[in-house]
């Protein structure tokens, strides 16, 4: 005989979690590399595209635009990238983001309009809350508590040791053609074998609730959290997106040079 509390449990008890190969594994903290690329990678690029459109009407609040839309639009996809999931499921948000990013972000190299421009940077953005939140869904359903940690501090040092190569890539692209280092979006395409493998979308557990300790520390520091957060992410993106386009003004032309202060800042922001 079962008593009452066994049939809770089992009722309760979250699903067996599937099996991971290696691929499928390296797509959940490799999506510090997907981050990067949609919300930072087009700073060393801005000085540049300015330099192309310097005839342009308004062309300094345009190309300023270009660098704060995707990290715009990124906070506004991440408002609504979970009742996404919840109808298509993590692994297909996952999926389209991915491809979304590799797509309008390389595409803008193409475009001779700096409205165009501004449009391919929104998708980005959106793209890149679908990433960042359909990873951490994955993180939370396919792995073990003790797993999921690891995990989520590998995703943050593989964004930090990937902006330390990438940054001064991508400026050195920029010195050649602005065009050209828009190309380092189509890294993102990489990660599509990744997701292909990865299992599909796993339930949470039916009335599954964070435990009461960690609920009231929520409630008690939740707008203290919200507004450090918020402050913090301003700094940095501010300092990563625009310090570029200052050095110029001071100037500064050498592409690696001008890659030095987003390194540092997306650096430092992990530390």
């Amino acid at each position: 005989m079962h008593s009452a509390d066994d049939v809770s449990d089992q009722s309760t008890a979250q699903p067996s979690l599937p099996k991971l190969n290696i691929l499928a594994y390296l797509s959940l903290p490799g999506s510090g590399v997907l981050i990067f690329l949609g919300l930072f990678a087009i700073a060393p690029m801005l000085p540049a595209v300015r330099a192309h459109f310097e005839t342009s009407a308004n062309v300094d609040i345009l190309v300023q635009t270009i660098g704060a839309m995707s990290p715009l639009t990124f906070a506004i996809g991440s408002l609504f990238s979970s009742s996404v999931m919840d109808h298509f499921g993590f692994r297909t948000v996952y999926l389209v983001s991915v491809l979304v990013l590799g797509i309008a972000g390389s595409s803008a190299g193409l475009m001779d309009n700096l409205y165009a421009i501004i449009f391919t940077r929104a998708l980005v953005g959106f793209a890149a809350a679908g990433i960042v939140n359909g990873a951490l869904v994955a993180i939370g359903r396919l792995l073990a508590e003790s797993a999921q940690t690891r995990t989520m501090a590998l995703q943050t040092l593989v964004g930090s040791c990937v902006a330390i190569v990438l940054f001064p890539v991508v400026g050195t692209l920029a010195g050649i053609s602005w065009r050209l280092a828009f190309a380092i979006h189509l890294i993102a395409i990489l990660f599509v074998p990744l997701l292909l493998v990865l299992p599909a979308s796993v339930r949470a557990a039916p009335g599954a609730q964070p435990k009461g300790n960690l609920r009231r520390a929520a409630v008690d520091l939740g707008a203290l959290v919200s507004t450090t957060a918020v402050f913090s992410g301003m700094v940095i993106f501010a300092i990563s997106m625009f310090a570029p386009m200052f050095l110029v003004s001071l100037g500064v032309t050498s592409p690696q040079l001008l890659s030095i202060p987003p390194t540092a800042t997306v650096i430092g922001s992990a530390t």
